[in-house]
């Protein structure tokens, strides 16, 4: 055998591996790989999975990357969503997840966003995939402070509610990044069995074995790294870092991408402060570039606003994993969400909103090194505990794992809470004897001193009610019964029946020919009456609709329409008409 045919011959033992592995659409509207939070908790994802799972991304396509790409093992497919508005955007996402589940079989959908899950959820009964929600933010929430115009909007902003409802209620497993979102998501409905608390997972790295500690005289190291929206605070930094900068030289560091609307007035104030030699702009940065920026800081900052997304929803602030990972000392607002996700001996927490108490932590530690170094040990132990790669990796295989085993089934609609089954209203306990009996039963006094109220006599049953429609009331049974109606077939069988059923006094088995033809005749109507049953559309009807689209299996109940049919016109060619069938005429019945 030549190298070549060795290379080929491993080539098809891998791909025939990897096809008998269970197949995972992962959906994400973020560009994979990326620098954002979401981005690289997809990509840690993956690595964990590629083992494991044959793993399929579908994500957001920029014009520096490619349509297709093999990453960790997953085959990732990139959507050109265009340069439209957001709603055409998640518009195409939407559609793109649609085409891929139709086109291939997965035996578990994962996705980020209400956009491909509301797609998912509406398949789950023709694709059979297990379904799992990445609720780390809901688009309901934090659009109207993403994007600014979006407020204006309430439409958009409800329906987006609507489809995040949509969603946890129909899948099998929610994750989301918090124990605060993880209240909030179960005060909408949320099984509580359903839910898993999956932090941010960020690779944790051996502290350096020798540490070159920096002078006092050097200024100390202020990171944040996110985003540029309001609730993050970024105005109290700035002010703090004004306050700070007169007792103790200090550095600010911003890493994250410019926005478009925030940056501009964060910008402005910076001028005013006069901290243009103290704060750094610095873009997006790749998650291999971010070991680098976090091992030249000396403090990672979260100074969160105290507003709804913060406060009700939260999120997986992969912010603080990072700096936690990093061996960083972290300075937050406080808050339940940075209480929940810092360990008590690595962070420092002040008001949110307030600039000097802010302010006040940052001379703290620029002032003490040994504090720092302290908090340090204290953030990367505890992220080694917690937040490692490795370990939310094992979760997330736990869970996969667990939805494909024989053992997981579905005895109610999953994401929904357990209740009792409500019987239909017909079928309800309605006999006032029976209610009697068991309010007497259940209301027993308990006090020997408390005298007993004597038994009402039950009255007499009330008469059989004639089951009704909704909004029309029951008419009560006549006292004479009834012979039960037959259905249509079954008449028509027995009418035909009694044609070889030998008539009373004959031999034969045969009735006089007038009386057979007059049984099958009727038999015949009943037939044609219960065809013309059938739901039927008016061509006058579609007409008048102007673009009506009956659905399909439906019939006219004429066949050829009226030539006046909009956008209709009569073929005038005798050798391109089509043959008409005549419709068939039901047959005279004998005058009674």
């Amino acid at each position: 055998m030549t190298p070549g045919d060795d290379t080929r011959c491993s080539a098809r033992v891998s791909s025939a591996r990897v096809s008998d592995l269970p197949r995972v659409l992962l959906c994400s509207y973020e560009v994979v790989p990326g620098p954002t939070g979401a981005s690289r908790r997809v990509g840690e994802y993956l690595r964990a999975l590629q083992e494991r799972y044959s793993v399929v991304v579908l994500c957001a396509k920029t014009p520096d990357h490619a349509h297709i790409e093999k990453l960790h093992g997953a085959r990732v497919l990139r959507v050109p969503v265009g340069t439209g508005d957001l709603t055409s955007r998640l518009q195409t996402y939407e559609r793109a997840v649609r085409r891929q589940l139709e086109s291939e079989e997965y035996a578990i959908a994962h996705f980020f966003e209400p956009a491909a899950g509301h797609a998912l959820c509406e398949l789950r009964g023709e694709h059979g995939a297990r379904l799992v929600y990445e609720a780390q933010g809901f688009p309901s929430l934090e659009l109207p402070a993403r994007h600014p115009g979006v407020e204006v909007d309430a439409r958009l902003v409800s329906g987006l509610r609507d489809q995040e409802l949509h969603c946890l209620r129909r899948v099998d497993r929610v994750i989301v990044g918090s124990e605060l979102t993880r209240r909030y998501v179960l005060g909408l409905g949320v099984d509580e069995t359903a839910v898993r608390v999956l932090r941010a997972p960020v690779p944790v790295l051996p502290s350096p074995a020798t540490s070159v500690e920096a002078p006092l005289s050097a200024p100390l190291e202020i990171l944040y790294l996110g985003s540029q929206v309001a609730w993050q605070g970024l105005t109290c930094l700035l002010n703090a870092v004004a306050l700070a900068s007169t007792q103790a030289p200090v550095h600010l560091r911003l890493v994250g991408p410019r926005h478009p609307v925030y940056a501009p007035s964060l910008e402005v104030l910076t001028a005013e402060l006069g901290l243009q030699e103290r704060v750094e702009w610095v873009g997006p940065v790749s998650p291999e570039q971010l070991p680098a920026v976090l091992a030249r800081a000396d403090v990672g900052v979260a100074p969160l606003e105290d507003v709804e997304r913060n406060r009700v929803q939260g999120g997986a602030l992969a912010k603080l994993s990072d700096y936690l990972a990093a061996g960083k000392p972290v300075i937050a607002s406080d808050l339940p969400l940075t209480r929940a996700q810092l360990p008590e001996g690595a962070a420092l927490l002040h008001p949110p909103g307030d600039a000097r108490a802010l302010a006040a932590h940052l001379v703290t530690l620029a002032r003490s090194p040994s504090l720092r170094r302290r908090l340090g040990a204290e953030a990367r132990a505890f992220a080694a505990r917690t937040l490692d790669s490795a370990r939310v990796g094992a979760e997330l295989l736990a869970l996969y794992d667990g939805l494909l085993s024989p053992a997981a089934a579905r005895p109610r609609p999953p994401g929904l809470r357990a209740s009792a089954p409500h019987p239909p209203m017909h079928e309800r306990e309605t006999d006032p004897a029976s209610t009697v009996r068991a309010l007497s039963a259940a209301e027993q006094p308990t006090d020997p001193a408390r005298p007993v109220a004597p038994r009402i006599a039950a009255p007499p049953p009330l008469p059989p009610r004639v089951p009704s429609r909704v909004g029309i009331p029951a008419i009560p049974a006549p006292p004479a019964a009834r012979p039960p109606a037959t259905p249509a077939p079954q008449r028509a069988e027995i009418s035909r029946a009694a044609v070889s059923a030998p008539a009373k006094g004959s031999t034969h088995g045969l009735e006089p020919a007038e009386e057979l033809t007059e049984d099958v005749e009727e038999a015949e109507e009943i037939l044609e009456a219960d065809a013309l049953d059938e739901p039927t559309l008016s061509p006058w009807f579609a007409q008048a609709a102007h673009g009506y689209c009956p659905p399909e299996g439906a019939r006219f109940t004429r066949h050829t329409p009226p030539t006046n049919f909009p956008g209709r016109e009569e073929e005038t060619d005798p050798a391109r008409a089509a043959p008409r069938t005549p419709a068939p005429s039901l047959p005279r019945t004998k005058p009674r």
